[in-house]
C-alpha cells in the first residue's frame, strides 16, 4: 500500500467551521478514497491523544518490568514444593494450643512486617510441625500485603540446602548458569529473605570440614549484608550454636529480640496425615 506525502494528505484534508470545545480551533475532515469524508476531528486533540496513548505505552511496560522485579519474585525464585505452594494460614489447622499460637505468632510477624518492622524471625521445631507451611503463609501475605498497599517489595523462600546443591553442582562446569556470585545477589538484594530449613546444609558435609567452613563463609556474607530475614528451622538455639561459628550465630540473630518462637510440643503433622 503507497503511503500519502505530505502534500496529498493536505489536499485530502479539509478544514470546517466548527470549533473543537477544548482548543477552540477548527475541526477538519479526511477525505476517503470514496469521495466521503471521515467525522470531524480536533488536530490537536489528536496529538494528545497519541502521545497519552504512547505514554500509557512505556507506563505499562515500566510497570511490567517493576511487578518482574519485586511482586513475581516469590513465585519464580523461589524454592518450594508443588505441596507447600499451597500453604496459607487458613489451611494451617490448629488443634492444640501451642499449634494456635504457633500461628498466631507468624500472623503477628507477617503483619508488622507489613508495617515496617526489620530484623529477623526464627521460628524453630522438629521436622513436621508445619514451620515451613506457617513461614510460606508468611511469604504469601506479605507479597500480597505490599501489593494491595502498592509499595513494591521483593520476596523470597529457599531452602539453602538446594541453593548450595545448585552452587556445587556448577563447580564441575565451566559456564555454570548460577554461581556463588549469582546466588549471593539473589539472596542479599529481595527486601524479605525467608530461609526453610537452616541447618540442613550443614548435615549434607558435616564430615567435609572444607566445604562446611565454605557454606559457613557463604551464609556469613548472606545474613551480614541483610536486615530482614525469616528462618526456620529443625535446631534449637544451643544446636545452632554448636553448628555454626559465633560471628554467623550473631548475624541469623540479628534484631531477633522478641521475634524467636519454639515449637517444642507440637507432634508431627505429617505424620498425622499419612498414617
Amino acid at each position: 500500500m503507497e503511503l500519502l506525502s505530505t502534500e496529498q494528505l493536505n489536499k485530502k484534508t479539509k478544514v470546517i467551521d466548527e470549533l473543537c470545545p477544548t482548543h477552540q480551533i477548527n475541526l477538519v475532515q479526511f477525505e476517503k478514497p470514496d469521495g466521503t469524508y471521515l467525522a470531524p476531528y480536533c488536530q490537536e486533540c489528536m496529538r494528545e491523544k497519541i502521545k497519552q496513548d504512547e505514554l500509557d505505552g512505556i507506563e505499562k511496560a515500566l510497570g511490567h518490568d517493576l511487578d518482574s522485579s519485586t511482586y513475581d519474585v516469590l513465585a519464580r525464585e523461589s524454592t518450594v514444593s508443588n505441596e507447600l505452594k499451597k500453604a496459607t494460614f487458613s489451611t494451617f489447622k490448629t488443634t492444640t494450643k501451642e499449634e494456635h499460637e504457633a500461628k498466631e505468632f507468624a500472623i503477628k510477624q507477617a503483619n508488622q512486617y507489613l508495617n515496617g518492622m526489620t530484623g529477623n524471625t526464627l521460628i524453630m521445631g522438629k521436622p513436621g510441625t508445619g514451620k515451613s507451611h506457617l513461614c510460606y503463609s508468611m511469604a504469601k501475605t506479605i507479597n500480597e500485603g505490599y501489593k494491595a498497599k502498592n509499595e513494591p517489595k521483593s520476596i523470597l523462600f529457599v531452602s539453602i540446602a538446594e541453593i548450595i546443591t545448585r552452587i556445587q553442582s556448577g563447580w564441575q562446569y565451566k559456564q555454570s548458569d548460577f554461581t556463588e556470585y549469582d546466588a549471593l545477589k539473589l539472596l542479599t538484594e529481595v527486601d524479605y529473605l525467608f530461609i526453610d530449613d537452616l541447618g540442613t546444609e550443614s548435615i549434607m558435609n558435616s564430615r567435609k570440614d572444607e566445604a562446611n567452613n565454605w557454606i559457613q563463609t557463604f551464609l556469613f556474607k548472606v545474613f551480614d549484608k541483610r536486615e530482614t530475614t525469616i528462618i526456620n528451622t529443625n535446631h534449637n538455639g544451643k544446636e545452632l550454636a554448636r553448628i555454626y561459628n559465633d560471628k554467623l550465630i550473631s548475624r541469623i540473630g540479628k534484631q531477633s529480640e522478641g521475634n524467636v518462637f519454639a515449637m517444642t510440643d507440637i507432634t508431627d503433622k505429617r505424620m498425622k496425615r499419612n498414617f
